[in-house]
């Protein structure tokens, strides 16, 4: 038994404790760093720091730990995600284990390969295709949709009930990339055998003719593929056709016979419409497409893009007369893509010209723009959006200052705009950030999340947002030696 007067020095030394001023002083330096801390917190898990964010001040957004999808030693590459309901489904671009072709007695890892190496010919890429049936918890086992001898490359999907849509570039038949479609219609069960969406010539009648840039939407029976086509030029002859490998194609000519191609199907992919020419001097134009539930079809598309010369000389020269053909453009169908109104120009003097993204929902139209991803050119965040299925836009607004590039943007039921894009820090690491406006974009946050948070370099993200409001992300990060496809989602 304690004695009473112990009990009595105890409780005098615990109210001594309260009342000094050193433990005030603790408390508030601990309400003091909640208080700081609250906006982000950091948990470090292996190699990979996982983080949660108050977005706006208020509401809490936390993802789970990120799932290593590929989880291979191959080079897994430039990922897309789609989803419907519980199922969510992500596609990638994969080489063989090893290169095909190395110098004699030249022995390195496939890491230290793929990254120091440029000759893509070598490689035998295939596209894989995984999916979760239980809101990407898990993921079942992978299938190999082109599973052949050619270069199969960016793949996009889209997703509409039980239909799963996927197209990618394919070099197989050696006479140049061609646009191949491949369908599902019991939830990536089974695939159909595979389409030739451009049959090796452009819409024009061209052979040799270049594609590449592509995308793809679905809403009810209707898909929707997208691309830039360009006819090669060899300098000073006069007629388009193949180049040998000593020839310098003429950029001017390539720039003015650049066309953005459109083939759409209302029976769920079984037939595709004709190919409808979009837009012409459209070279490297990087074009993308949205549908909605409406009807609307929704493309936009650059013209000129930053770190190019032509370009820059084109925005001093807009600069003092206001007039300039480069910016970002966009076009509009509310007839389920058989007819396009004129294109309008989203961007304004002295904003940086980038790849851009799209989203629809309802009678919302968002876009979004960054940097020059083939030449690795960050360029400044730019956000617009429409509430009348694009007949007018908002004035751009900027989200984020020269670190954009692989810009997405996806928009749930609920009124929430997420932007999502890779970012070039100022320590030169390369990572996934986004934001959210809960304002249907009328505002946006100035804190953005780091979703990948290591020391890797984490590339090429795609967004999927749920009917249920849950946020998908994939993305290609090199942090365990070699590229792997890295997906979270929000809790």
């Amino acid at each position: 038994m304690i004695p009473t007067t112990s009990i009595s020095k105890e409780l005098v030394g615990i109210v001594r404790l309260f009342a000094s001023a050193k433990f005030r002083v603790i408390i508030f330096g601990f309400f003091l760093f909640f208080l700081i801390d609250s906006s982000l917190h950091l948990v470090a898990v292996d190699r990979i720091i996982y983080s949660r964010y108050y977005a706006q001040g208020s509401e809490l957004i936390e993802f789970t730990r990120p799932i290593n999808v590929s989880n291979n030693p191959k080079d897994s590459v430039y990922a897309q995600i789609a989803s419907e309901g519980e199922s969510v489904y992500v596609v990638w671009e994969e080489n063989d284990p090893t290169p095909l072709e190395q110098e004699q007695g030249q022995e390195q890892n496939n890491a230290s390969f793929f990254k120091n190496n440029n000759d893509y010919n070598i490689r035998n890429y295939d596209i894989l295709l995984k999916k979760s049936i239980d809101g990407g918890v898990s993921f079942g086992k992978e299938i190999n949709l082109s599973n052949n001898l050619g270069f199969s490359e960016h793949p996009q999907i889209a997703v509409s009930g039980e239909f799963v849509h996927v197209v990618w570039l394919d070099n197989s038949d050696s006479t140049g990339k061609d646009i191949l479609y491949r369908k599902s219609t019991d939830g990536g069960k089974t695939f159909s055998e595979i389409m030739n969406l451009s049959n090796g010539t452009n819409s024009v009648g061209s052979k040799g003719a270049a594609t590449d840039y592509l995308e793809i939407a679905a809403e009810g029976k209707n898909v929707y593929a997208v691309w830039q086509e360009t006819i090669p030029q060899i300098a000073d002859a006069g007629d388009a056709g193949d180049m040998s490998s000593n020839e310098t194609p003429d950029t001017n000519f390539m720039k003015s016979n650049s066309s953005i191609i459109l083939r759409a199907s209302s029976d769920s992919g079984n037939n595709f419409r004709e190919p409808l020419v979009l837009s012409n001097d459209a070279f490297k134009s990087y074009p993308k497409i949205a549908a909605s539930e409406n009807g609307g079809v929704y493309l936009v598309w650059n013209v000129g893009i930053i770190g190019e010369y032509d370009t820059i000389n084109i925005n001093e020269e807009a600069n003092n007369n206001n007039n300039s053909n480069t910016g970002i453009f966009f076009s509009r169908s509310m007839d389920n893509g058989n007819s396009f109104v004129e294109p309008i120009k989203l961007s304004t003097v002295g904003e940086s010209i980038g790849e851009s993204q799209i989203a629809a929902r309802g009678n919302n139209v968002y876009v979004v723009w960054g940097g020059n991803p083939d030449e690795k050119v960050v360029g400044d965040l730019f956000f617009t959006r429409s509430i009348d299925n694009g007949k007018t836009f908002s004035s751009p607004i900027p989200l984020e200052e020269g670190n954009a590039l692989n810009v997405e943007v996806a928009a749930d039921r609920y009124n929430n705009v997420y932007v999502a894009w890779q970012a070039e820090l100022p320590d030169g690491n390369e990572e996934i950030l986004i934001k959210r406006s809960s304002l249907d974009g009328v505002n946006f946050p100035n804190e953005f999340k780091n979703i990948s948070v290591n020391d890797g370099i984490s590339e090429c993200t795609s967004i999927s947002v749920s009917d249920d409001g849950t946020v998908y992300l994939a993305w290609e990060d090199d942090t365990f030696g070699n590229h792997e496809i890295l997906f979270t989602k929000t809790i």
